[in-house]
C-alpha cells in the first residue's frame, strides 16, 4: 500500500491511495481508507468488527501483474508516445448509451457508461494493430474536494 499526502500552499490536501491487489483486496483496502479518515476525524472507528482476508491475491489472482511490468521498467531504446484526445458527449448521446447498458445491468453511472465505450474503443484499436490484447493500466484523477461529508478542510483548521 503506498500513500501520498499533498498539501497545497493556500489550504488543501489531495491523499493518494495505490493498493496492491496481492495484498489487499477493494474492499479491505476501502475499509482501511474510510477507518484511516475517521480516525483522522477524530470519529470512533468501528476497526474490531472488520474481518481481513489476506488470502485473497490467491483467491482471485491478477492475469497481468502490471505492476511488475511497471517497475522493470521499458526496454533500453523505447521511445514512449504520448497521444491527448479530447471527446465530447452531448448529453442525449450519453442518456442513449446509458439507456442501452442499463438493458442489461442494473445501475450503471454516467462516468462508468463513457469510460466503458472509450475503454472498448481503445482496446479494439490495440487488438488490430497488435493481433492481441496487450496488458493496460486506466488511471482516473478525481477530485473529491466538496463532495465528503463533512467538507474536506484546510490543513490550516487541523
Amino acid at each position: 500500500m503506498a500513500i501520498q499526502a499533498t498539501m497545497f500552499e493556500h489550504g488543501g490536501l489531495a491523499l493518494a491511495v495505490q493498493i496492491v491487489h496481492t495484498s489487499c483486496d477493494g474492499f479491505s483496502g476501502c475499509a482501511i481508507t474510510d477507518e484511516w479518515a475517521k480516525v483522522s476525524r477524530m470519529e470512533k472507528g468501528n476497526v474490531r468488527n472488520l474481518q481481513f482476508r489476506s488470502d485473497l491475491g490467491q483467491v482471485f489472482p491478477p492475469r497481468d501483474n502490471i505492476f511488475e511490468m511497471i517497475k522493470k521498467g521499458r526496454p533500453r531504446g523505447y521511445e514512449m508516445k504520448i497521444a491527448t484526445r479530447i471527446f465530447m458527449f452531448d448529453e442525449i448521446a450519453i442518456s442513449k448509451l446509458k439507456e442501452n447498458v442499463n438493458k442489461f445491468m442494473s445501475y450503471s453511472s454516467r462516468v462508468e457508461v463513457v469510460t466503458a465505450l472509450i475503454w472498448r474503443s481503445l482496446m479494439r484499436v490495440v487488438r488490430l494493430r497488435q493481433g492481441h490484447n496487450r496488458p493496460s493500466m486506466l488511471q482516473f484523477a478525481i477530485n473529491l474536494r466538496g463532495r465528503g461529508s463533512p467538507k474536506v478542510v484546510g490543513m490550516q483548521n487541523i
